[in-house]
């Protein structure tokens, strides 16, 4: 999303047209993306829990399948994801949870 806030309506329009062929049916709510930009991101950072590598290849493979298989239930996937994610940080030392 451009930092520019006059560039964003373009950008949004954009991106909902390159996303209607992929993911028919499914609207995006852009407002969350912007909400978000309130917010800083938590990693978690601790040596005891070495998990960004991880985490890091799950997302890159939710969004491998997003790109690839068209007709996805983005919601059902969305679940799997956090099911995956919440797994990667159950480990030894982790206090974090979704």
């Amino acid at each position: 999303m451009p930092a520019a806030t006059a560039d964003q309506a373009a950008w949004f329009a954009s991106m909902d047209n390159a996303e209607a062929s992929i993911f028919p049916g499914n609207d995006v709510d852009w407002s969350v993306l912007q909400e978000m930009e309130k917010y800083r991101p938590y990693r978690v950072t601790s040596p005891t829990c070495p998990i960004s590598r991880q985490d890091i290849s799950d997302y890159g493979a939710f969004y491998t399948k997003l790109q690839n298989s068209p007709g996805l239930n983005l919601k059902a996937e969305l679940l799997k994801l956090q099911a995956t994610l919440q797994a990667d940080y159950d480990c030894s030392g982790c206090i974090q949870s979704f």
